[in-house]
């Protein structure tokens, strides 16, 4: 769908470590991928909000380290629950292991001694509803530009090579490939198209289908490339390795209160109208 993950996600927002993003640039010898020099682009996509009960979230985040000129709205939960400041009288009553950091967007999500920060969750939600880069990046302020095309219904197969510029291959042509025409045909895609950008091309799509998209033009590890019947178009072994995923990982308590997140569990009718979004609740 569009806005890809962000249409889907649980909603939670994180730039990852610092520590990570150095050594991106370390590893591939580009200063642009170092935190630091990553900060305006963070800044230009991200607009930090208010969230929707207007609450006072001083001390849940780090203003200098978000914008409000960003494109897509990042926020806090919002109405908070009692359990809320359960949890943080438990951090401080045992600061040694509940460690507390303000916001999750400064880089620092280990301490020292490699024990994990807990903080507020931030969110890229606006008024009380998901924020996707759908929304956000393809909302009224740009999809009416009369350089800015959608397809829909269709999926890169290949880059493919257009010429020799400067000495070094030029690659400016897409291939793509349109759904099956019809329910039954016995092929995942219909016709391949192919398109020619008059200056440049951005490959983003996402840490595994950018990969695949990659090998199938033949940019990968040649050796690799050949056993499947692919011709390689440039060696570059590291393509489709060492990906770095996120664990994700819930913890659950039995309490003694019923004013938790979970009514919607305990209630068909919120839960139904949950679903649908006729809530009258921003909370549920």
């Amino acid at each position: 769908m569009l806005g890809g993950s962000t249409s889907i996600n649980f909603l939670a927002y994180t730039r990852g470590s610092m520590d990570d993003w150095n050594q991106f640039g370390a590893i591939t010898g580009d200063k642009g991928w170092s935190w630091h020099r990553l900060q305006r682009y963070f800044r230009k996509s991200g607009h930090f909000t208010r969230p929707a009960d207007h609450d006072n979230i001083i001390g849940e985040f780090h203003s200098r380290v978000h914008s409000r000129r960003g494109i897509n709205s990042l926020s806090l939960g919002g109405f908070p629950r009692p359990i809320d400041q359960m949890v943080l009288r438990a951090m401080q009553e045992l600061p040694d292991e509940f460690l507390f950091n303000v916001d999750t967007s400064s880089g620092r999500l280990i301490s020292v001694d490699d024990q994990p920060l807990k903080g507020w969750i931030q969110g890229t939600i606006k008024g009380g509803r998901r924020s996707s880069f759908a929304t956000s990046y393809l909302g009224p302020r740009f999809v009416r530009r009369r350089n800015l095309h959608v397809l829909l219904h269709a999926r890169v197969t290949r880059l493919l090579q257009d010429g020799v510029t400067g000495g070094k291959k030029s690659i400016r042509k897409v291939e793509f490939a349109q759904n099956a025409p019809a329910s039954g045909v016995n092929r995942p895609f219909g016709p391949r198209r192919t398109v020619l950008a008059s200056k440049s091309v951005i490959l983003s799509g996402g840490s595994v289908m950018s990969q695949n998209i990659f090998m199938h033009s033949g940019i990968g590890d040649e050796q690799m490339l050949r056993r499947v019947g692919i011709k390689p178009l440039h060696n570059l072994p590291s393509v489709g390795r060492n990906l770095i995923d996120r664990s994700l990982t819930r913890l659950l308590w039995n309490v003694n209160s019923t004013d938790t997140y979970e009514t919607h569990l305990r209630n068909a009718t919120i839960a139904a109208a949950d679903l649908d979004g006729s809530s009258p609740r921003p909370d549920i």
